[in-house]
């Protein structure tokens, strides 16, 4: 027998016309995102710490393209069929522009989005929207000529209702947003290569008025003024440019113009000189290097900056995931294919790390191959591979245990692509312990498998083979556990193997599990509590099911597919990864969430999205089935207080004995005295001759019926009577005396079932017995009995 909870059922007046599928997973919300590039939020961080403020809410319908800061509020364009903006203030949305471009065929991709005087500019690829920034309505929409899309947009300081807009082709048209007017028309200027500048990829206003930085994409700066002439050039410097910007003053007063090129390099300029004062190499990991980095100019031997704080994620797909300690639900652990491997605080952002590798100060160390003594071998670590594997020491380093710094042990082991050894890390001294993946409970063995098959158990310290599993699997080593005891191995077949003798003690036979699926499963995990599997597949659905009943209870359609997942020691967080982001999405289970699709409420419905229809009438069943057992729907406080009656009672009563009370003033009277001072005069009763007076006789039948009636209901109660009825009924139908059971309070109940005679006993028994048969009202029945 199962115990399950009872769902709603709906109305026949609502089943007849369901409501769409929901949008959503019921089981896990989305929560947030473990990275500092954010694709549905804005994150608010305080420059002098650079520690997060807030996060928005609610999320964008589509992904953030453009932001902007006016005063107190944040405009956010995002990607929409139609042109919207919302604006946010602290993070909450308070308010959202009037849609514009409706009517368009074509999907809108935004340039840039400019405030400025009374306007809000969106630049789009087909044009601009312009809305009032008081009213928030649209002005007027502006669309260009066919030819070239708008690249870059910038407004001139000073200039009023002026924007400067960059074609594809290297023009720039000035035009005035109020009147809708195009004003002037600047020609593409000739490269110092001799060929046709093709793009713009930036435009910045400068210190001085009335003059613009123009960034080409072939890496040239042109500087043009009002007089439409060219000031001066800055040389082509090496890669695309892709930003730039100005004002980055220095102690010397001079301006400098920064150039940001497509492979992470920052060029700055000296425009009084016009040469290159420094360049800033590998400041970012590409264009999308996904993270923000504070500079500061305070060396006076040179104009290179160094780094003062910066906050950062990975830059290409995530591989792995794992929480450092099962306890807990404080460090995630994360690696990607740019080889980087991240701790995230769930916390307090500004905990997160990238753990050193240098070593903890000593040169980098990988096992001894076969052949060679038991020492370690020194060779460099290089951190180029993956990281394709993380196994974590559970309850011991995870914590940041400085005894195991102390014993120069290392609590983490990540396995690389490409890879004959592991890499040992220590979270305590957050660095680099050695090459060196699954780790013991006593942390002192790490076991490895390989691709060929092959396993494999070392010692930490030492660097020590300890032990050769025999019989190697046929294909490669996919996961390795090892249980609390350190007394079995299990590794992906499923084979068990003996850890002390490195004997195979069994393995499972596949030949007689059936597919859950048909799609392949990229990962699972257990729930903190070992009751649900939380699996990912190949057709992009992430699936829980129920191992007690062994139902699919849930399921969410990703936009993607699910390289990695991982569920928190205290079942406050699921982390997946997927296989197109470089963000760890956070979602929250046991709440109502938010995106998604359910797949089992959409496979009941396949007409499409659509919003939950939560005004019908719903009603619930008895039970679902006879073979389920079912829980009444009685309050659990009532049957408990039933089940305690005797206890409670004995709590409640007095510590001491009730004492007598003390005499009461001499003019309120005592209490239980009738006072006549003000009572109304009594009637006096008098006799009608025309009223008809009752004889002896017929006043004695009454007296008679009236003293026989007491004698026969002065000891039934309702439940006596029910029960009587019912036990005489041939049919022995119970429900009308279990009904009107379940109605009394606790105190009534118990006193009425304490109050049956030896008779009465038979029937009430059969009653509670019919009711368990029928499998209905089990903790009810239970409590009575």
């Amino acid at each position: 027998m199962t115990l399950n909870k009872r769902p709603r059922k709906i109305a026949d007046s609502v089943a007849q016309n369901p409501p769409a599928p929901p949008t959503h997973s019921r089981i896990l919300a989305p929560f947030r995102e473990e990275n500092f590039s954010y694709r549905w939020l804005i994150m608010g961080y305080y420059v002098r710490r650079l520690n997060l403020v807030f996060a928005s809410s609610p999320p964008t319908p589509g992904t953030i393209r453009r932001v902007v800061a006016h005063r107190d509020v944040v405009y956010v364009a995002f990607e929409d069929p139609l042109v919207r903006v919302w604006v946010l203030k602290r993070g909450r949305k308070v308010a959202e522009l009037a849609v514009a471009g409706e009517g368009r065929k074509k999907a809108t991709e935004w340039r840039d989005l400019v405030v400025f005087g009374d306007w809000v500019v969106g630049v789009l690829d087909w044009g601009m929207a312009v809305w009032r920034r008081e009213t928030r309505e649209v002005y007027t929409t502006i669309e260009v000529d066919n030819r070239g899309e708008i690249t870059a947009a910038v407004h001139p300081s000073t200039y009023l209702n002026k924007m400067v807009i960059a074609r594809m082709g290297g023009v720039l048209e000035i035009w005035n947003v109020k009147t809708g007017k195009k004003i002037y028309t600047i020609l593409s200027p000739v490269a110092s290569t001799g060929k046709e500048l093709l793009e713009i990829a930036s435009l910045v206003q400068t210190p001085a008025i009335s003059v613009l930085a123009i960034g080409f994409s072939t890496g040239e700066v042109h500087l043009h003024i009002q007089a439409d002439r060219p000031l001066f050039t800055l040389g082509g410097s090496a890669g695309d440019i892709i930003a730039a910007t100005s004002h980055v003053a220095t102690d010397s007063g001079g301006n400098m113009l920064a150039v940001g090129h497509n492979d992470g390099d920052i060029t700055l300029w000296n425009l009084k000189k016009r040469r290159i004062a420094a360049t800033m190499r590998n400041a970012h990991d590409g264009p999308l290097g996904g993270g923000v980095v504070e500079w500061i100019f305070d060396s006076p031997h040179t104009t290179l900056p160094r780094v003062l704080r910066s906050r950062s994620g990975h830059s290409k797909p995530i591989t792995s995931l794992t929480f450092l300690n099962p306890s807990t639900s404080h460090f995630l652990l994360s690696s990607s294919l740019d080889s980087s491997f991240r701790a995230h605080s769930m916390r307090n952002d500004a905990q997160s790390f990238v753990p050193s590798e240098k070593a903890g100060g000593r040169r980098s160390r990988e096992p001894p191959q076969s052949g060679e003594k038991g020492t370690w071998a020194n060779r460099e670590f290089s951190s180029s591979n993956p990281v394709t594997c993380i196994a974590t020491v559970a309850g011991e380093d995870g914590a940041g245990n400085a005894e195991n710094a102390a014993r120069d042990l290392a609590g983490i082991i990540t396995g690389h692509r490409d890879s004959k050894s592991g890499s040992l890390w220590s979270f305590e001294n957050k660095s680099f312990r050695g090459r060196w993946a699954q780790t013991t409970d006593g942390g002192l063995v790490r076991s490895v498998g390989s691709s060929n098959g092959g396993i494999a158990m070392y010692n930490i310290q030492s660097g020590i083979k300890r032990r050769q599993f025999p019989e190697p699997h046929m294909k490669a080593v996919t996961g390795i556990v090892i249980d609390s005891l350190n007394r079995v191995v299990i590794t992906g077949k499923v084979k068990f193997w003996d850890f002390n003798t490195g004997i195979i003690i069994h393995e499972i036979d596949w030949s007689t599990s059936g597919a859950i699926t048909k799609a392949k499963i990229s990962d699972f995990c257990f729930s903190n509590d070992g009751r649900w599997v939380v699996g990912a597949s190949a057709d992009r659905v992430i699936r829980v099911w129920d191992l007690p009943t062994g139902h699919m209870i849930d399921g969410t359609r990703t936009k993607s597919d699910v390289t990695a997942m991982a569920f928190s020691g205290t079942g406050e967080f699921l982390a997946t990864a997927h296989v197109d982001s470089d963000i760890v999405d956070m979602t929250a289970p046991f709440a109502s969430g938010e995106g998604g699709v359910g797949v089992i409420e959409a496979a009941l419905n396949p007409q499409g999205d659509g919003e939950d229809d939560c005004t019908g009438t719903y009603t619930t069943v008895d039970q679902l089935t006879s073979n389920m057992l079912t829980m009444s729907l009685v309050p659990r406080a009532r049957w408990q207080t039933l089940l305690n009656l005797d206890v409670i009672k004995q709590g409640n009563k007095p510590k001491e004995a009730p004492k007598t009370p003390e005499k009461a003033p001499f003019f309120l009277p005592p209490l239980g005295a009738k006072s006549d001072s003000f009572a109304p005069a009594a009637k006096e009763i008098t006799n009608d001759t025309n009223s008809i007076q009752p004889t002896d006789s017929q006043s004695l039948e009454a007296e008679r019926s009236r003293v026989l009636r007491m004698s026969r209901d002065s000891g039934e109660s309702t439940f006596t009577k029910l029960l009587r009825e019912a036990a005489d009924c041939n049919n022995g139908d119970y429900t009308v005396i279990l009904a009107h059971l379940k109605a009394l309070s606790p105190s009534t109940a118990d006193l009425e079932i304490r109050s049956l005679q030896v008779d009465e006993l038979v029937p009430f028994v059969r009653a509670i017995t019919q009711r368990l048969r029928s499998r209905r009202d089990y903790e009810l029945v239970q409590t009575w009995g």
